[in-house]
Parts: structure tokens; C-alpha cells; sequence
């Protein structure tokens, strides 16, 4: 299992599944954040809950704010963005512990 995300912002929030640190730098111009989760044990409530408010800021970082005439409008893209980001690095991390704990949120 890989330890670390790459959590990208892209066009319609696309998300790259897990990456190295290496491939990370692929990414390019597109704003990202490297969520790295080797030090947290995901057998345990407290590692994931670590794990996902990591995600979650991440997720925040990468999905900032559009510009926009509709303040209302750009809200709404961020968040959709926001909860895209987050259900791609649930899934990516396959970890059923995670998955129950993003389902209870």
C-alpha cells in the first residue's frame, strides 16, 4: 500500500490516485498537496481520524476559492471540489476503516 496522496486540483476536481513522490512532481503547474499517512496506524480510530483531517485540509489547501461574480456559485464549486477531493483520497487509500469513518461524517 502506498503511504502518500497527491491531492491535485484539476478541471471538474479530478483527483490523481496515489502517487510517489516522484510522480508527484509530474503533476505540474496544477496545485496539489502530498498527503503522507506511513507514520499513522489505520487500524486504530485515532490514525484515522488523523488521516482524514489531513485529507480534509488538504482537500481545502488545493480547492481554494474561484473568483467569481457569484460569490454563492464559487462557494458551491469549491465545495463540490472539497468533497470530490476527499472521496477520491478515501478511495484511493482502500482502507474499510477510513471508508466507515468518510461514511460517518
Amino acid at each position: 500500500m502506498c503511504s502518500r496522496l497527491v491531492i491535485p486540483c484539476l478541471a471538474l476536481a479530478a483527483l490523481l490516485g496515489p502517487l510517489t513522490a516522484a510522480a508527484a512532481a509530474n503533476v505540474g503547474d496544477t496545485p496539489s498537496r502530498i498527503v503522507s499517512f506511513g507514520d499513522l496506524n489505520l487500524g486504530s480510530h485515532e490514525g484515522v481520524s488523523r488521516l482524514y483531517a489531513r485529507i480534509k485540509s488538504a482537500a481545502k489547501e488545493v480547492c481554494e476559492p474561484i473568483v467569481d461574480v457569484s460569490v454563492t456559485g464559487a462557494r458551491l464549486r469549491q465545495r463540490r471540489c472539497e468533497e470530490h477531493a476527499i472521496e477520491q483520497a478515501v478511495e484511493d487509500v482502500s482502507s474499510s476503516q477510513l471508508t466507515t469513518f468518510h461514511m460517518s461524517q
